[in-house]
């Protein structure tokens, strides 16, 4: 239900250009600047046209690089990203978001939004109980999972259709249908 996260902002030459989070930087790979890359896009073979980006910890402090390869594999994606020379370089960068201009991205599917829209909603049972705020979105091989927090509380809502039940944008928040045991409120 979710695809990659979309921010306003950024260190670059167009004021207002709008970036959108198309992958996470995890680790490095091997000895020579490479690293692991988990996609935040449904399509992982997307990643592969990757060239012009931006990486940073937040679009407001992105800057601007070249994406020389990347490789997709059965179980990841790896990029290579001009200027970042060996294993050390790379671990300074974990953590870190890559980042394509919104008019090189697509739009996400029907039904799925970027992780920018669905962090921060409110989150209401279906009797209109407050459960918490989206704080964060997991990737899972399955599902994403909405990591839901309420004062020092978090819960994880599968991002499903049997749970979720309407992502309301304009009104900022999502109606959940939480099974026994989903939500622990004690």
């Amino acid at each position: 239900m979710t695809a990659g996260s979309k921010v306003t902002g950024g260190q670059t030459d167009r004021p207002g250009q709008t970036l959108i989070a198309v992958g996470r930087l995890t680790r490095p790979v091997g000895l020579k600047g490479e690293m692991a890359l988990e996609p935040l896009v449904e399509n992982r073979e997307r990643l592969s046209a990757l060239g012009e980006s931006w990486i940073g910890r937040a679009a407001e402090t992105a800057h601007a690089c070249r994406v020389e390869h990347v490789r997709i594999t059965h179980a990841a994606a790896v990029v290579k990203i001009s200027g970042i020379e060996s294993r050390t370089e790379a671990e300074q960068h974990r953590g870190e978001y890559v980042f394509v201009d919104e008019s090189d991205s697509p739009g996400p599917p029907p039904g799925s939004f970027y992780v920018h829209e669905i962090v921060g909603l409110e989150v209401f049972r279906e009797d209109g109980a407050y459960i918490g705020t989206v704080r964060d979105v997991q990737k899972s091989p399955a599902h994403d999972l909405w990591i839901v927090a309420r004062g020092e509380r978090e819960f994880m809502i599968p991002a499903v259709r049997a749970f979720i039940r309407s992502v309301e944008l304009d009104r900022r928040r999502v109606v959940i249908r939480p099974i026994e045991g989903l939500i622990d409120e004690n």
